[in-house]
């Protein structure tokens, strides 16, 4: 059996999502598709400013922009707070699918997790938090709610 070569670094993996997530005309989910792409679909190296450079170019970015900030000092400043934060949440394992409610952020899902799992735990959530009106408590058209 042969060895592999890819040492994971979650600083630099962290590194890159931050580096998208400050381009003008980017969002939060729009980066963490692009390195759920890079990572589970093309089996590309999260370590590697090349895959920073390709997905801003995926997304309309200035990809000098991304990979220097990806570089800069002020990204790992960054990528630490971020890993701050989710250590307050809890969080252990990726992707997870986190849902603000009254009592915090309720975690779901993990790296064995599927869309169809996640959808019914979602649902769940939704069904236990926002209990959902029966129909005959609805007013009825025309009458004043």
């Amino acid at each position: 059996m042969s060895r592999g070569t890819t040492v994971l670094d979650s600083a630099a993996a962290a590194a890159g999502p931050a580096a998208l997530r400050d381009q003008p005309g980017i969002s939060e989910l729009d980066a963490a598709e692009a390195m759920q792409r890079a990572w589970f679909v093309d089996g590309r190296c999260l370590s590697d400013a090349e895959v920073y450079r390709s997905r801003a170019g995926e997304l309309g970015l200035d990809a000098d922009a991304v990979t220097e900030a990806y570089s800069a000092p002020v990204c790992r400043v960054k990528d630490r707070a971020d890993f701050r934060a989710l250590c307050r949440l809890r969080v252990i394992s990726y992707p997870t699918l986190l849902l603000d409610t009254v009592h915090g952020a309720d975690q779901m899902g993990g790296a064995a997790s599927t869309a169809a799992s996640l959808t019914s735990a979602l649902d769940q959530q939704l069904t236990t938090t926002i209990p959902q009106a029966s129909t005959h408590d609805l007013p009825s058209r025309g009458e004043p709610s």
